[in-house]
């Protein structure tokens, strides 16, 4: 696969908070993403995840709150639709019904049209380029992943913000997703739910819970035992291979009351 020759942005959360009418969903929340690094966000359902992300795409008009989110050091509050969808590519949870079209007319639809060439390139970096004419609704699953990731590569992003990029896909296809993500050579911030896919892939990591940063740094570090059973209410070993390899094995609470 080809690669992009752009710079990976810097992001910067700074004592960010947010809130849905009476609900604060972010609560002071700081940290800096290292350029080039895949970072993970974790956590329980309704910790605030997707409203983090939510922030690097331009503010929801539902919300309200303080701090500030900058890339590269600008605000993204301040910066032009235009330039934002050329910096931050994004893949969203939801992405609704797709229309009926070739892999070539998904990557390629939009404002500002891409030639030929950029959209050959683009579907070069995820492994689809022999695809381009099938249509979308022939794809598997990680087909499919892979074309909505080169729709979010179309402008060649420094920053690459996912929502889930893993749900509803086989292992296989899970684990071809987070090598292809290794390969792209750009900022990558990404929810996760599968924890043990989150220690395996990723460079750093950021652990919500109730809306509070409860721990950022190596995916080794923030996933302690202690941690685990505390944020997720599971139990957790660290099991590092003999290849170096570090591994997450959970159980529930019911299977550790049980003693199995």
């Amino acid at each position: 696969m080809s690669s992009s020759h752009t710079t990976p942005s810097e992001v910067a959360f700074n004592a960010v908070s947010v809130n849905y009418g009476p609900r604060r969903a972010l609560d002071n929340v700081s940290a800096t993403i290292a350029a080039g690094e895949i970072v993970a966000v974790v956590g329980p359902n309704g910790c605030g995840k997707s409203t983090l992300l939510s922030l690097l795409t331009g503010y929801h008009p539902a919300f309200t709150g303080t701090g500030t989110v900058t890339v590269d050091g600008e605000d993204i509050s301040t910066m032009r639709a235009r330039d934002r969808a050329r910096k931050i590519g994004v893949l969203r949870q939801h992405t609704g019904p797709l229309p009926d079209v070739t892999v070539t007319e998904l990557v390629a639809l939009g404002p500002q049209k891409l030639s030929t060439h950029q959209v050959n390139r683009t579907l070069a970096r995820v492994g689809l380029d022999e695809l381009a004419t099938e249509p979308v609704a022939a794809l598997s699953g990680g087909q499919l992943q892979r074309a909505l990731l080169a729709r979010a590569l179309r402008h060649d992003p420094t920053l690459l913000v996912l929502d889930e990029p893993t749900n509803h896909l086989d292992v296989q296809h899970r684990f071809a997703l987070m090598e292809l993500l290794q390969d792209l050579r750009v900022t990558v911030l990404c929810a996760l739910h599968d924890l043990d896919l989150a220690i395996r892939y990723t460079d750093d990591m950021l652990l919500l819970a109730e809306g509070q940063l409860r721990a950022h740094g190596h995916p080794d570090a923030v996933l302690t035992k202690s941690r685990v059973l505390e944020v997720f209410a599971i139990d957790s070993e660290s099991v590092t291979t003999a290849r170096g390899q570090t591994h997450l094995l959970l159980r529930s609470a019911r299977a550790r009351a049980a003693g199995e």
